[in-house]
């Protein structure tokens, strides 16, 4: 799955989980020094300077800059996600690749008891393919008008941006989320994202989720900030509190992100809620 060639599956490796702020895997071939990076995604898309297609990719905060400055040798670039976003392709001297989850189950033959483990265990944190492997007749029809529903009024809510997908995921925090990314245009929010400091072509999040500690779901709107600007967070985090009188405004537990939520029996109109917060939160989430 991370590019190694099977002749070389015989030589001793180093194993290390997030290497030098860049690697969710990186695994080191002691023989030839070479390295090969798995960036693992579950429910995130892959970001900007995640990217090898995009310009900050090679730019100071992205991975191909920290390949080349901070942790050489890497070869083969694979990232592992839900689905296929891209063929792979050779660039800088350095393999990118695409693989799924699902290519980690097996075809020509049973699961072994601790394949069968891992892949519970991994589907359990949202991966859809592996946690629905061995399920049979789902009967989800009946559903179809309610995504519908939630499609149109997040569209509606949210116009001024560009058009995107539903977005549909879970992870070890999240049940389940239903939303979509917030992608200005063109010199559209030119000032807050300038406060955000990031590049990814987002600036946050809006939708529905169910926290696995939760008893109901709860409607959200998330802004996002570059990694190591937490300082920044809290200052729009603080300025957020003063103004939104309907939430709750919190650091999110996993990212460096702020969210603005609330429990969706509390609210009586869901679209009047996401409307007002989300104006909102575009106009005070930077300090004045």
């Amino acid at each position: 799955m991370a590019g190694v060639p099977k002749l070389d599956l015989d030589h001793n490796f180093d194993i290390e989980p997030q290497k030098s702020f860049c690697a969710d895997l990186a695994i080191t071939d002691h023989l030839s020094n070479k390295r090969y990076v798995v960036e693992f995604k579950v429910g995130a898309r892959l970001m900007e300077e995640q990217d090898a297609r995009s310009k900050a990719f090679n730019k100071p905060g992205g991975y191909g800059y920290a390949f080349n400055n901070r942790l050489s040798g890497v070869k083969v670039y694979t990232t592992l996600a839900q689905q296929t976003d891209f063929d792979d392709f050779s660039k800088d001297g350095r393999e990118h690749r695409n693989r799924t989850w699902k290519e980690l189950i097996p075809t020509d033959r049973k699961e072994s008891s601790i394949e069968k483990d891992l892949l519970d265990s991994l589907g359990e944190l949202g991966i859809s393919a592996l946690r629905l492997r061995n399920i049979k007749n789902m009967k989800n029809a009946k559903h179809a008008a309610t995504a519908v529903n939630i499609h149109d009024l997040l569209r509606s809510v949210s116009d001024q941006f560009k058009k995107t997908a539903l977005d549909v995921a879970r992870d070890e925090i999240y049940e389940w989320v239903v939303g979509m990314y917030m992608r200005p245009r063109a010199n559209q929010h030119t000032a807050l994202k300038r406060w955000l400091c990031q590049d990814w072509g987002y600036i946050g999040w809006i939708g529905y989720l169910m926290p696995k500690d939760a008893k109901e779901p709860q409607l959200s709107i998330w802004l996002s900030f570059a990694e190591k600007l937490a300082s920044r967070r809290d200052e729009s985090i603080r300025a957020l509190r003063k103004v939104i009188s309907q939430g709750q405004v919190e650091p999110s537990p996993k990212y460096n992100e702020l969210i603005v939520q609330i429990t969706a029996s509390d609210v009586t109109d869901e679209k009047e809620w996401f409307s007002h917060t989300l104006k909102t939160v575009l106009e005070c989430a930077r300090p004045r």
